[in-house]
């Protein structure tokens, strides 16, 4: 109990709130995939840009995925632990793997210093001897699964692409 005590007023620290009586009525969340008709009913003034399920298809999918969810249900691997089991629990775009390609590709070295690391990156920028580094990491994170509402999104553009030699320097956009 303490322990989700302690995890709640962090949480509610950084977003601000001090005392409880603050967050009532705080409306800093944004509901995402519940329809109209289920906010006004039960969380009346909250946003929801992408709307989503109405009551109907909340009980609806319930009541189909309840007995699905009971009979693939698995028993814990890590009991107690809320930490992502590679190839064990469901997945998750901040994987260490992930991570270690990222760090490869843009050259960061595990054995110098995070400043050092820093001073390269600002006044190298892209290491073209890393490049097919990059491209490895770039295509792991296109082929990723879908994580995340953003995924579902692209970018749709009628201007072309800015040439590379016209982007303004590492150096300069780090200062």
């Amino acid at each position: 109990r303490l322990a989700i005590e302690n995890g709640l007023l962090k949480i509610l620290s950084k977003m601000g709130i001090s005392l409880l009586t603050s967050y009532s009525g705080a409306q800093i969340f944004e509901a995402v995939g519940i329809g109209s008709e289920v906010i006004d009913r039960c969380f009346k003034g909250t946003t929801s840009r992408v709307g989503g399920m109405n009551l109907e298809e909340i009980a609806s999918e319930t009541v189909t995925m309840r007995p699905e969810a009971s009979a693939a249900m698995k028993k814990l691997i890590n009991y107690g632990y809320y930490k992502p089991v590679p190839k064990l629990g469901e997945y998750h775009i901040n994987s260490s793997d992930l991570t270690k390609l990222l760090h490869k590709a843009i050259g960061l070295d595990k054995s110098v210093s995070a400043a050092t690391n820093r001073d390269k990156l600002e006044n190298d920028g892209v290491n073209p001897a890393n490049a097919a580094d990059y491209e490895i990491f770039r295509k792991s994170m296109e082929t990723a699964p879908l994580a995340n509402l953003r995924d579902l999104l692209d970018f749709k553009s009628d201007r072309p692409s800015i040439p590379i030699d016209e982007v303004e320097p590492i150096a300069e956009i780090m200062k």
